[in-house]
């Protein structure tokens, strides 16, 4: 077994390996995207269950890499933060499962990157946390994502750039010639959530049509992102 270390991580998904193990994908602070072979996780003797390995769970490991393959092994796992709201509150555990099917479309990176790793994380506390209204603390957290992606829209608050241009993610005076492109006020809304600006909006189709605005700029400059499964569970609950 190869070199031993410690690092936070952050689950993201996992595939049944053979009858009782899993194959679990971390985002670690220190390495990135790195995948993890754990066995037995439903023996009453596993110092490794399956509740440990939930999607976004938040844990420390002591780790170490398999001589053969890129696969890891586990040697301790700490939970770090215990969540007390996703599993009673319909609509933060709804929010919860399309920020992590978000961050499974988003995350390519193979090194480790303190400032992204903070921040979801405490995104992630802030949402089990928060006690006012989450409707559209999704769209929030797609807006400063964006950031850490290396897609960032430069706004301004300027009348006579109207319209913004989703593919090349600048504003501009006159509707581009292609459909990509957002103008009135939908896109005033669209500013103000990525200026971190209360917004109120007014109805649900404003809402979404919001979330519809953040996901197309998403497709469009991250190669393989499409639609979240879980976009139709937001639209219902918000």
């Amino acid at each position: 077994m190869g070199d031993v270390y410690k690092t936070r991580a952050i689950v993201l998904r996992n595939i049944k390996y053979g009858e009782s193990g899993k194959i679990s994908t971390f985002y670690t602070e220190s390495f990135g995207l790195r995948s993890y072979i754990i066995r037995g996780t439903h023996s009453p003797r596993a110092k490794i269950k399956s509740a440990h390995i939930q999607p976004l769970s938040q844990i420390e490991i002591v780790g170490a890499k398999s001589k053969k393959g890129d696969l890891h092994h586990i040697r301790e796992l700490q939970m770090l933060t215990h969540y007390k709201q996703f599993h009673n509150d319909m609509k933060k555990g709804a929010i919860l499962m399309f920020i992590n099917e978000v961050l499974n479309l988003s995350l390519k990176e193979e090194n480790g990157d303190s400032a992204l790793f903070n921040f979801i994380s405490q995104q992630l506390i802030q949402l089990d946390q928060q006690t006012e209204d989450v409707a559209n603390f999704h769209l929030f957290f797609m807006a400063s994502f964006t950031s850490f992606l290396g897609f960032a829209p430069h706004l301004i608050d300027k009348e006579s750039l109207e319209y913004f241009d989703l593919m090349g993610g600048i504003q501009q005076k006159n509707a581009p010639s292609h459909q990509y492109f957002l103008d009135g006020k939908l896109f005033q809304n669209f500013r103000k959530i990525f200026n971190n600006s209360h917004v109120e909006l007014e109805n649900r189709n404003m809402r979404n049509n919001l979330l519809d605005g953040l996901i197309e700029y998403y497709c469009l400059h991250l190669p393989n992102f499409h639609e979240p499964k879980s976009l139709a569970v937001l639209r219902t609950l918000f």
